[in-house]
């Protein structure tokens, strides 16, 4: 047995120790629940929704609906979620094919327990996940760290992909443009050669920030990889995209680095492809255009801005 005087020793202080009734701690963690649904297959996968307290939305095909996903088989409005602060309820919109909760056709209105599973469509899966604000802030802190490039902190290839589809989508949905930057550091084999891993690390890191301090709060900023970045601009015309991209290429020419008594200056080759003027037809091709648009300039002596129209 313990000595009493470790223990009143233990509790000295300002230290007092005590236990909520399991009542307030369920008040307590009802009234800060988040709501995030997301989608774990299907041609969205990866894609993440937030449902707000009191949110009355509807998913399906159509432009119009709260969120869009096409997908074979999904009606242009397929269910409707509701969350009500406490409780998520989905109800199936008399959709063509149907819609399907841990695998059991839906009927009439049902409500989501955390880590059910959604099926609509050919092959589109939704997992919902019920959490307090703690959890949904760790959630958030997590996906922010499993997203970012750990070099230079710009969002990885993975990230990348998931952004360039979902801008490029509601692009398409709303009829309105889409640039994309494919970037190359010019020469960067050679600094890495001549000067050392090091060196090529921290230059890439301080061209990731001028690439970020550049660019609108509404672009991102990637790392595709090795000393390629890639710059997804939604809201952009194709005349405003190629001074945004020659912006890019300026700011960073200009940028100076010391290594002893040595003086290092990079340059980008930059390639730019817009939407819808290149009538692009899916991303791959967005990025495929780019990617030769690259090269391009590449070929025709470096640091400057390459077009798909160019010869």
């Amino acid at each position: 047995m313990e000595d009493t005087s470790q223990i009143l020793k233990l509790l000295s202080d300002d230290t007092i120790v005590t236990r909520p009734s399991d009542g307030l701690l369920k008040k307590q963690c009802s009234s800060n629940i988040s709501v995030s649904i997301t989608a774990i297959s299907g041609p969205r996968t990866g894609l993440s929704f937030q449902l707000e307290a009191h949110t009355d939305i509807t998913l399906g095909r159509s432009p119009d609906a709260g969120i869009q996903i096409v997908d074979t088989g999904i009606s242009r409005t397929h269910i409707r979620m509701y969350f009500d602060g406490t409780s998520v309820f989905v109800e199936d919109l008399q959709s063509a094919n149907g819609t399907y909760v841990n695998g059991t056709k839906l009927t009439g209105k049902i409500e989501i327990k955390n880590g059910d599973q959604v099926s609509i469509g050919v092959s589109t899966v939704l997992k919902f996940s019920l959490n307090n604000q703690l959890d949904a802030e760790y959630k958030d802190y997590i996906e922010e760290q499993l997203s970012k490039d750990i070099l230079t902190n710009a969002y990885n290839r993975k990230a990348f992909a998931h952004f360039l589809n979902s801008t490029y989508i509601a692009a398409k949905r709303d009829f309105s443009p889409l640039c994309l930057f494919m970037i190359d550091v010019d020469n960067f084999k050679t600094i890495n050669d001549t000067y050392g891993h090091q060196v090529g690390d921290k230059i890439l890191k301080h061209i990731t920030d001028k690439l970020i301090q550049t660019v609108r709060s509404a672009d991102i900023v990637c790392r595709y990889g090795g000393d390629e970045f890639a710059i997804v601009c939604p809201n952009i015309d194709s005349l405003s995209g190629l001074q945004l991209a020659e912006q890019v290429r300026s700011n960073v020419e200009q940028m100076k680095f010391s290594v002893g008594d040595k003086k290092i200056h990079t340059t980008l080759s930059i390639g730019v492809s817009n939407y819808p003027d290149n009538e692009i037809t899916c991303v791959s091709q967005f990025i495929a255009y780019a990617d030769k648009a690259m090269y391009k300039a590449k070929r025709k002596g470096r640091n400057q801005i390459g077009l798909i129209s160019d010869n």
